[in-house]
Formats: structure tokens, sequence, C-alpha cells
């Protein structure tokens, strides 16, 4: 299984949101994508 995931989600970021995912399902291979060209937001 693969998730896909952005870095903005709405009222959570997607860093939280991968935490939790993991602990649900440790074994999903997560990509996390972004339009952002600003690295501070990366």
């Amino acid at each position: 299984d693969v998730m896909l995931l952005d870095v903005q989600l709405p009222g959570l970021d997607g860093i939280t949101a991968l935490g939790k995912f993991k602990e649900v399902i440790p074994d999903t291979r997560v990509v996390i994508l972004t339009v952002f060209d600003d690295a501070d937001k990366i």
C-alpha cells in the first residue's frame, strides 16, 4: 500500500497526520507532496 499525502491539509499539517497514520498503519509507505517552493514551509 502507498499513501499520497500533502504537506498542508485542512485543520492539520501533513507531518502531524503522517505520525498519526504511522501509529495505525506502520507498514504503509507514504509519499509526501507539496507545491510550496519556500524551504521554510517544507
